[in-house]
């Protein structure tokens, strides 16, 4: 809109770029699956840094494909530290945390496009990070403990069990996701 009276121009454009808090938190994820994963093997560690670097380039230009490739790198890591005897709690934090990057790296990005980044969506924001932890941890706790019970020790029955654990956090995040009022 314009003041015709005055001549000044008080439009405002609609920034839909990613909602900062998100962006961080999905940005700190990252660093934390880097920092759980990186130190028990070089693979593992170039590919959480280029994840984590990933998820920050998705985060902060809106890319949903940096995002999720960076995101899959973080997976990755994790998965090749595995190999080299990261122990299973390691493993899973890292998971968990990998699936918790995608997906407040997507609520950034989702939150941006919906309503803003000049929006005060940090209640908004948080509730969906509580309630993706929550989520994730139920998911890590019962998959450490099918390991426990169920497998005997078996190295490669770990990263399968990790495997079906990630597929089981990622589904019920999506379907929170999909259940969300307003977003």
């Amino acid at each position: 809109m314009s003041d015709a009276t005055d001549g000044s121009d008080t439009t405002t454009e609609f920034d839909d770029a990613p909602t900062q808090l998100s962006g961080f938190l999905a940005s700190a994820f990252g660093m934390l699956v880097t920092a759980a994963s990186g130190p028990y093997d070089g693979v593992a560690l170039a590919l959480c840094v280029a994840g984590a670097a990933l998820v920050l380039v998705g985060v902060v230009r809106g890319s949903r494909s940096g995002l999720t490739v960076g995101c899959v790198g973080l997976l990755f890591g994790a998965l090749a530290a595995g190999v080299q005897d990261a122990p299973t709690a390691v493993m899973l934090f890292s998971v968990t945390a990998s699936v918790l990057a995608w997906d407040t790296g997507q609520t950034a990005i989702d939150l941006g496009e919906q309503l803003g980044r000049g929006a005060d969506t940090r209640r908004l924001e948080l509730t969906h990070l509580f309630g993706s932890i929550a989520v994730g941890t139920v998911t890590a706790v019962v998959g450490y403990l099918a390991l426990q019970i169920g497998t005997g020790g078996q190295p490669v029955s770990v990263l399968l069990g990790l495997l079906v654990a990630a597929l089981l956090l990622l589904a019920g995040l999506r379907r929170q996701a999909s259940t969300a009022p307003g977003v």
